[in-house]
């Protein structure tokens, strides 16, 4: 059978929990149609010898960068090597449950460039205490999704599937931004193709003491962060006509920008 989605795992120092990460890929219902493909870029722990332990499983590549690339430019080397008509980054702590792939899957069509889910939110040993985000908001978000993404980062990445083409109309990730660059990813993917939002499937999203996303209250990230939105809102905004529509997205972030 050939190579349907192909799964991207960055990894950085994932020692803890690329184990049960990759396991959780490997029981996937879609396994026949499906590649992982695990990219370490230097870690400095035992992952890669962690990763080297699933070698023989037939479904795993291993890349290894020389020099430290960062999380977009890692993304972008490990699809050259893919060959899957869809993409799912998953995070190196992150995990799906076994019919993740193959739920995805059906909710997508041609004309869709991404389709993203809930998450339960998962502990550092696992244990489910939450969830990412309210499904009927997620829902009424997604129907207006180039507007909610002009005011913020409304698709929550973990598991979320995209069709390659429509990944490489935009340019892939930009590079522009080392280590984020998801909100800008979905605001280009929305201009070109159609986003949909399933209640069918929740990933699962680790929190826990090293989530990078831990940095962002640091003053220099506050900063570029603060300049990374304002692209990101310039790019969902191309995608709206309505004039009125555009002054309150205008007034809304200016509001906004005066409370950072």
């Amino acid at each position: 059978m050939s190579i349907l989605v192909s799964i991207i795992i960055p990894v950085y120092n994932g020692e803890k929990f690329i184990k049960e990460t990759i396991e959780s890929c490997l029981n996937q219902t879609f396994l026949d149609s499906l590649e992982i493909l695990i990219i370490d870029d230097c870690s400095k722990d035992n992952s890669m010898q962690i990763i080297k332990q699933f070698d023989s499983s037939g479904h795993i590549k291993i890349i290894q960068n020389i020099d430290n690339l960062g999380l977009m430019k890692s993304n972008n080397k490990a699809v050259l090597r893919a060959r899957g008509k869809y993409l799912l980054f998953l995070g190196h702590d992150d995990c799906l449950v076994n019919n993740h792939v193959e739920v995805m899957i059906k909710e997508s069509n041609d004309q869709t460039a991404i389709v993203h889910c809930n998450s339960n939110l998962i502990d550092a040993e696992g244990k489910i205490f939450g969830r990412g985000h309210h499904d009927i908001k997620q829902q009424v978000r997604n129907y207006f999704i180039n507007y909610f993404l002009s005011l913020g980062n409304v698709i929550h990445s973990t598991g979320t599937l995209i069709q390659r083409s429509y990944f490489e109309q935009v340019g892939g990730w930009d590079e522009g931004y080392k280590n984020y660059g998801e909100w800008l990813l979905w605001c280009r993917l929305a201009c070109v193709g159609k986003v949909k939002y399933t209640t069918k499937v929740r990933a699962l999203y680790r929190k826990h003491s090293t989530n990078i996303t831990n940095t962002f209250t640091e003053p220099e990230v506050k900063k570029e962060l603060h300049t990374y939105a304002l692209v990101c809102r310039s790019e969902a905004m191309k995608c709206i006509r309505n004039p009125l529509v555009l002054w309150s997205i205008k007034v809304l972030n200016h509001a906004r920008d005066k409370k950072v």
